[in-house]
């Protein structure tokens, strides 16, 4: 075969992973007692700032080892030079397709951890970020979005082009709409990520099981997160039905904020689709990723990285049986292929201390 009757080479991705939207500026305090109580004063026992909003899929697929380019726009703020520094120097996220908003303030979220979970109460204009350029979209192995919002995903259908899969999350409709006709990108997606409430809400069904196979029918890989008890898919090619339904459980810890780890476990997820694990090792990956996060304050700052991981995996092992090492093994596997030494920062209590 001559050089010109040759298959063309295939364009290598310039990034492993690409991600499109707005960074908030995080405040979380943890160790509350109970929620707070008008009229009254509440005193946590810990806090933590950090880069929150989209940055907490950014941090966590870079600490996992996944080359990842960010597109953004900052604020001209304390807050915007705060996160953009953070993400860019310490945790060596690209930056290059992202902006800074002159007069425009970062938006800001204030997260209070207690009973095991999070609330939130957040203030900014997100309408003010401006969308990707279509000819600025990378080529990427993953590209990450929420849908179903205000934000210009235009770009979606270039990265999808470009030779991404194409992962998106929906959020939770105040307005009660919960028609999946209205999530247009939802086409483009070949992962669509959604916690328990938000699946049965979607899909009108009462089972988690039942809402996932019912998102099947509208997307390659449908998963449903359920917190601290795992998650589970549908596995369209599974040869034998009755295995269609791949579940997974999460892994036992004490959790002191969980701000951030479904972020985290769509991170790991997309990075077991990157290095073409399983389905079922895929999920593992992203809750054993999910769970170590919230062991730490902040939702960026608390990602593990695969060193991590692997860690966790080496000191649990010891009190496990086989079948423990069997479901969970690879993750030591994938540290010495993939991992790369991080020191992981964790979420400093103010943003004013220089030195």
């Amino acid at each position: 075969m001559t050089p010109s009757e040759q298959e063309p080479a295939r364009t290598l991705p310039e990034f492993d992973a690409f991600v499109v939207g707005p960074v908030f500026i995080d405040i979380v305090l943890a160790g509350l007692d109970h929620a707070p109580v008008l009229g009254t004063e509440s005193w946590a026992r810990s806090m933590g700032t950090c880069p929150g909003g989209i940055a907490n899929i950014a941090v966590a697929l870079s600490r996992l080892g996944l080359n990842t380019s960010l597109a953004t726009a900052f604020g001209d703020d304390a807050y915007g030079d705060f996160c953009r520094e953070s993400l860019e120097l310490g945790e060596g996220i690209d930056l290059s397709r992202s902006v800074r908003m002159t007069g425009k303030h970062t938006p800001l979220t204030i997260s209070l951890a207690y009973d095991s979970d999070r609330t939130m109460v957040s203030h900014g204009h997100l309408h003010e970020h401006p969308g990707i350029s279509i000819d600025a979209v990378p080529r990427a192995a993953v590209a990450f979005a929420s849908i179903g919002g205000d934000q210009n995903t235009a770009w979606l259908a270039a990265a999808k082009a470009n030779g991404a899969r194409v992962v998106v999350t929906s959020g939770w409709q105040p307005d009660g709409e919960w028609d999946l006709d209205r999530l247009g990108d939802l086409s483009l997606a070949d992962v669509f990520i959604v916690n328990g409430p938000e699946a049965l809400a979607w899909t009108g069904t009462t089972r988690l099981e039942d809402a996932a196979l019912a998102l099947a029918e509208r997307v390659p890989l449908p998963v449903v997160t359920r917190g601290s008890r795992g998650a589970i898919a549908v596995d369209r090619e599974a040869v034998d039905a009755e295995h269609r339904i791949v579940d997974v459980g999460g892994i036992d810890i004490e959790p002191v904020d969980p701000t951030g780890a479904g972020d985290v476990f769509a991170a790991g997820l997309a990075a077991g689709l990157v290095w073409s694990l399983t389905i079922e090792q895929s999920l593992v990956l992203a809750t054993v990723a999910a769970g170590l996060s919230v062991e730490d304050i902040g939702g960026s700052f608390s990602a593990p990285s695969l060193e991590g991981i692997a860690q966790w995996y080496r000191d649990s092992a010891r009190e496990h049986d086989a079948a423990f090492a069997e479901r969970y093994g690879f993750l030591d596997e994938l540290h010495s292929t993939w991992g790369r030494q991080r020191r992981p920062r964790r979420a400093i209590p103010t943003i004013g201390f220089r030195a």
